[in-house]
């Protein structure tokens, strides 16, 4: 409940209280006295709280119906994005033999304030491998060319090892740097030769792919009926340095224990600065602040509604929860299953027991609440009294997690195969949520009634984006700086376009967005943000259609163009 209700409410019982005193003397002339008597001010405090309780509740305009709506049709609008960091692991590249692999979803651990142990998780697969990057310099051969030179080196036993895998890079630094660091690699490259001791052994294709638009590197677990592109934009704004990340090609036998990878870039954006050994870092990975976790019992008494959901062996500020995986009735030796009312299953069985789970702001920080209620298809009483409900949960730290400073995400988790020593290389992000409920059904309205030609309008693509824009409240930095990279939509065009597809002609769309470059910090913001408008238009296109996305930078007319794509296949 936010404070303001009860502020409010507190505050008209005790001005407008005397008012009403004075109008009517005889029926309510104590309102008008002040009383110094503890009993009597907590009497009134308490009444204030539980009236203010009553107006959220008018307020939110029944949030049960929008949240359980939104979570069916729009999962990812009702979920809050859990505090996030880029974890680095410092393998002993002597004793790798061979590629070793941290699964995604490995725990690792750091201790928050209160001594309480903060839960992350890897949000993708990571490839440790027996490389070490020494260096990273750059040189200006030419008025139009940049180079960067990375000094490689591996044990002499793990040179084919490293040459038969790809090499992921973590961009690391200020968003602005990061980014267009990032746009060097994955744009500007011509070219990627091998060198040692000066001599070239060979080139390379320079097929550097992009990471984190593929589901093994979502930071949130998956959802049925999730539309990706929006779960993309969500999480590039709550954290960019998510897709700071990019894989260099395999270099095969040309490598050896000691090389240089020299990698040319045509006309690339310029950098606030030289890169140097800190903005490129090998063995990164996001980590998420999400672990699973059972609930405390949870035992209905008669004409009980609701019950709130605790993280068992947690205090209430110290865990908060992220979803429910399950819920399980407990009736002596009997085990009764319980399905989310928002399942598809729902109303096929007779007998089946459902829950239904409403989020709703704490009453003691900046976190949020879950409560559980019951429900059954014939309105019989879903529960025997001697019941009690058992749930498993996913849950994250709540406010502790964010205050971790730089290397406090350092210990390992028993039974995680984490393999090497590991810390934070990034400060831990704030937990995002999203809008009210005030807001939320309207907002869920103006989503679906966008339709593939609504996005053709730069308003209606602007405000589709803002509904994602969680850190508006939450963190108002990043909030305006995310604002501002979706005010800079000026125009979206479109023209027809044909294209061969398995050797017949098919028709589609090329649209072309008019980006304002005074919005973007550097010309790789714009790159990441085109990243996630060609997602979003390439996943509403018609079926036997496609659409290409070019963006042009205003008022330089740079362009940046993207491969011909519907939903997640590419068109060559």
């Amino acid at each position: 409940m936010k404070s303001r209700y009860y502020e409010a409410e507190l505050a008209y019982l005790r001005e407008q209280g005397r008012e009403f005193a004075r109008a009517y003397p005889a029926t309510a002339g104590l309102l008008a006295e002040r009383s110094d008597d503890p009993d009597v001010e907590r009497l009134l405090e308490g009444f204030a709280f539980l009236s203010s309780r009553v107006r959220e509740r008018i307020d939110d305009s029944i949030p049960e119906l929008a949240h359980q709506l939104a979570g069916v049709l729009v999962p990812q609008l009702t979920r809050f994005i859990p505090p996030v960091a880029i974890l680095q692991f410092n393998p002993d590249t002597r004793a790798l033999r061979t590629a070793a692999v941290v699964p995604r979803g490995s725990q690792v651990a750091g201790n928050g304030a209160r001594d309480v142990r903060c839960l992350f998780q890897t949000t993708a697969a990571l490839e440790l491998l027996p490389l070490s990057l020494l260096e990273v310099r750059s040189e200006r051969p030419s008025s139009r060319t940049e180079k960067l030179i990375l000094r490689l080196a591996a044990p002499d036993h793990a040179a084919a090892v490293v040459g038969a895998h790809r090499i992921r890079l973590h961009c690391h630094g200020e968003t602005p740097t990061a980014m267009t660091l990032r746009a060097w690699f994955l744009r500007h490259c011509t070219e990627i030769a091998v060198v040692e001791n000066g001599v070239v052994r060979g080139t390379v294709r320079p097929d550097i792919a992009a990471v984190g638009f593929d589901a093994e590197t979502r930071l949130l677990p998956e959802r049925a009926l999730e539309h990706d592109a929006f779960t993309h934009a969500a999480e590039l704004f709550a954290c960019p340095q998510k897709f700071a990340f990019v894989d260099l090609p395999p270099l095969g036998s040309l490598m050896t224990p000691s090389c240089e990878l020299h990698l040319t870039f045509d006309r690339p954006p310029k950098l606030p600065r030289a890169p140097g050994s800190q903005d490129l870092r090998l063995h990164c990975v996001p980590v998420i602040n999400l672990f699973p976790c059972s609930a405390d019992p949870v035992r209905f008494r008669p004409l009980q509604p609701e019950a709130i959901v605790r993280p068992a062996e947690h205090g209430p500020t110290d865990a908060e929860v992220y979803e429910i995986r399950s819920v399980m009735g407990v009736n002596g030796a009997q085990r009764t299953p319980y399905q989310s009312f928002t399942a598809f299953r729902s109303g096929h069985d007779a007998n089946a027991r459902y829950y239904v789970s409403r989020r709703v702001p704490s009453v003691t920080d900046a976190g949020t609440d879950v409560y559980l209620s019951l429900a059954s298809p014939r309105d019989a009483h879903p529960i025997a009294e001697s019941e009690i409900l058992s749930a498993e949960l996913l849950c994250t730290n709540r406010l502790l997690a964010p205050a971790l400073k730089l290397g406090d995400i350092s210990r390992p988790v028993r039974g995680a195969p984490t393999m090497a020593p590991f810390t934070n290389i990034t400060a831990v992000s704030t937990p995002l949520y999203p809008n009210d409920n005030v807001e939320l059904l309207w907002r869920l309205g103006a989503h679906l009634g966008l339709s593939r030609a609504g996005l053709q309008d730069p308003a209606n693509l602007r405000r589709l984006l803002e509904v994602y824009n969680f850190a508006e409240r939450q963190n108002p930095s990043l909030g305006r700086a995310n604002g501002q990279w979706i005010d800079a939509i000026r125009e979206v065009q479109t023209r027809k376009a044909v294209r061969l597809v398995r050797g017949a002609p098919v028709t589609g769309t090329k649209t072309i967005v008019v980006l304002d470059e005074a919005n973007f910090s550097a010309t790789g913001e714009a790159v990441i943000f085109g990243d996630i408008l060609n997602e979003v238009f390439a996943r509403r296109v018609h079926i036997n259609s496609f659409n290409q996305l070019t963006v042009q930078l205003a008022p330089s007319r740079t362009e940046y163009s993207w491969v011909p794509r519907y939903g997640d296949k590419t068109i060559l």
